[in-house]
């Protein structure tokens, strides 16, 4: 009876959707990391999840929309991965 109620739960997870503020210290960063992520979101290999990113300011935002919690949490890994890359490229730049 347990596993019926946990499979039931599992089964009601349809899609997993959020939106990740992300402030960075100026505007040109947020210019320069939305202008290096833009090819890579739009050529996701996976069709079971989508990403999308805005900017507004020194803030950028990040949609992530997947159909299972695995390719939920890839999609959150990757982007944040090449956010930081794109931060400590622009670190290198500045010294």
């Amino acid at each position: 009876m347990l596993a019926d109620i946990d499979n039931e739960a599992f089964n009601a997870l349809n899609s997993l959707e959020a939106t990740v503020e992300i402030n960075v210290d100026s505007e040109q960063e947020s210019r320069v990391i939305f202008d290096s992520l833009s090819p890579e979101l739009e050529s996701s290999p996976s069709s079971r999840a989508t990403m999308k990113m805005d900017r507004e300011g020194s803030t950028l935002y990040l949609k992530i929309h997947a159909r299972d919690a695995p390719s939920f949490r890839a999609s959150l890994n990757s982007s944040i991965r090449w956010i930081i890359l794109s931060l400590e490229m622009l670190n290198l730049l500045k010294s």
